[in-house]
């Protein structure tokens, strides 16, 4: 009884993992908007990549895409994730090429008053082309934004550890076809 109640549970769990992330209407016109724009097609797929069975600790908060053009060739990756803000989260979409530096990235929800300039292109901007090697420091390799402190270093934060986790993905063969 006991191992059937478990199994119920890891089968639970699991399907909420691989859940669609419902995005509010706007956030999704961003989404898509950024996808075709990077990789400069008119259509595309995306597919959830399994998270489970990694070797390495999750905040549960992430969800990573293959993103693919019509003829289901690999153009990149899309993680979303969320950040934290002062009092409330923020939902990053970080885009990868397939090298597995940021093509693009775009704050898609912004839930509090002040620091949402985080989410211009501008200040986003400035990932473009980091990966695993890149420093994601403050002051030096990121500029800050005067009264937005907390979401900068928190969005520059998860910036890194989404970058540092697309590398474990693909030292762990997560990213393959």
């Amino acid at each position: 009884m006991r191992y059937l109640f478990f199994c119920s549970v890891v089968l639970l769990i699991s399907s909420f993992s691989m859940q669609e992330v419902k995005l509010p209407k706007n956030a999704q016109k961003k989404m898509d908007k950024a996808i075709v724009g990077t990789w400069n097609v008119d259509s595309y797929e995306k597919s959830a990549i399994s998270l489970s069975g990694i070797e390495f600790e999750l905040t549960g908060s992430e969800n990573v895409y293959f993103i693919k053009n019509s003829g289901s060739d690999l153009l990149g990756y899309m993680v979303l994730s969320k950040g934290r803000g002062k009092y409330d989260y923020f939902d990053l979409m970080v885009l990868y090429d397939k090298e597995l530096k940021v093509a693009d990235s775009e704050v898609l929800v912004y839930r509090e008053d002040y620091g949402g300039e985080i989410g211009s292109g501008r200040w986003l901007k400035q990932f473009v082309g980091k990966n695993i090697s890149s420093e994601f420091k403050l002051s030096n390799d990121v500029q800050g934004i005067s009264g937005a402190t907390i979401s900068v270093r928190s969005a520059t934060q998860e910036f890194k550890r989404l970058t540092h986790m697309m590398e474990e993905l693909k030292k762990q063969n997560k990213l393959n076809i």
